[in-house]
């Protein structure tokens, strides 16, 4: 009898322990939820969706157009960077399907890369390509100067390197394939847009001060594959599920695995200051179009997310690799907000 009464207090006292914690968690998410639309209600526009566990637990668009229109979850907002595992996951779709291959050879006037090492950052040009491009030269011209680059080795291998000119070339490999980048990005069937964009609902760019600049930038137009993709946040959202692993048919698990596989060490992460643990506790790598966060004393849930920011455009897509939460926030203004916030939330999923 004293065993049972023990076994039931055990028992009574674990779930009271549950039910605390959870309200705890649960008081502690609010609290970050409030954090959060404090600091979107301030910009010229945002849009947030937060996944967990296959839930969209909190989807919310914040500002207007010049005519005072409410943006909605069909506005197009700038991806930045959050581009490249939108093209990569893209391309993993064609690998899936046997139509393309990771391991080709991506063949442009004379340089050949392997498609990986585009995907990856790891083709050994040390040039990201940032300066060249703001000059506003022709892709032609930019991308002479991987002509004029030396590839670097060490230890026989090529180094990382984040390059925006270098990642562009996986639009000449959708285009040795038949496709256009538009029609590459079609495949996921969620609604992802280049230049031109069918749609006139767009959150134009806006500096750190809320001042309009041009549209298209410079980025958007030149080197599309690595920072010229627009979406909605109902287009986000689609993505997220994909990328959580909730379309098996169209992404597998498998495919997944190989797109987040680790592939080099990452350590541009710990220049943005933005990263809320120590860097020293943390494992930075990149992958296929996709960067990987590693908390050293919780590797059962890593961050596999990107970020981006142009002028006028910032972005965040990010889940655990257990796919049990996920994140995407967009600003169409030059802050550093969809950073901070989704690493907030990835933090906030492991307390």
């Amino acid at each position: 009898m004293k065993k049972l009464v023990s076994r039931l207090f055990v028992l009574v006292l674990g779930v009271l322990l549950a039910v605390s914690c959870k309200a705890q968690s649960d008081e502690d998410f609010a609290r970050l939820i409030q954090e959060i639309e404090a600091e979107a209600q301030d910009l010229t526009g945002a849009a947030i969706v937060i996944i967990k566990d296959n839930n969209v637990v909190y989807k919310k668009v914040f500002g207007r157009q010049k005519d005072g229109t409410p943006f909605d979850a069909r506005t197009l907002f700038g991806l930045a960077s959050v581009s490249k595992p939108i093209v990569a996951t893209a391309l993993a779709v064609q690998v899936q399907q046997k139509k393309a291959s990771f391991e080709d050879t991506v063949t442009y006037q004379g340089i050949k890369i392997p498609l990986i090492q585009v995907l990856s950052h790891t083709s050994g040009y040390p040039i990201r390509g940032d300066t060249e491009i703001e000059k506003g030269l022709s892709r032609v011209a930019l991308l002479g100067f991987l002509k004029k680059s030396k590839r670097i080795l060490r230890n026989g291998e090529q180094p990382y390197f984040y390059s925006n000119l270098v990642y562009s070339l996986s639009e000449e490999y959708a285009a040795s394939k038949g496709y256009t980048l538009k029609a590459l990005l079609g495949v996921l069937g969620v609604g992802f847009e280049t230049l031109p964009l069918s749609s006139t609902n767009i959150a134009l760019p806006h500096s750190r001060e809320k001042k309009p600049l041009p549209f298209p930038s410079l980025y958007q137009e030149n080197v599309a594959a690595s920072g010229g993709v627009f979406a909605s946040l109902d287009t986000m959202t689609q993505f997220l599920h994909i990328a959580m692993g909730k379309n098996p048919d169209l992404v597998s698990r498998a495919t997944l695995d190989t797109l987040f596989s680790p592939r080099a060490r990452a350590g541009d992460v710990f220049h943005w200051h933005r990263i809320p643990f120590k860097d020293q506790d943390i494992i930075s790598s990149y992958a296929l179009g996709w960067r990987r966060l590693r908390l050293k004393a919780r590797p059962d849930a890593d961050l596999i997310f990107h970020s981006g920011s142009i002028n006028g455009a910032t972005a965040f897509v990010g889940m655990t690799r257990d796919g049990r939460m996920g994140a995407a926030i967009l600003a169409n203004q030059s802050t550093g907000f969809p950073l901070k916030a989704g690493l907030s939330i990835w933090k906030s999923y492991l307390q």
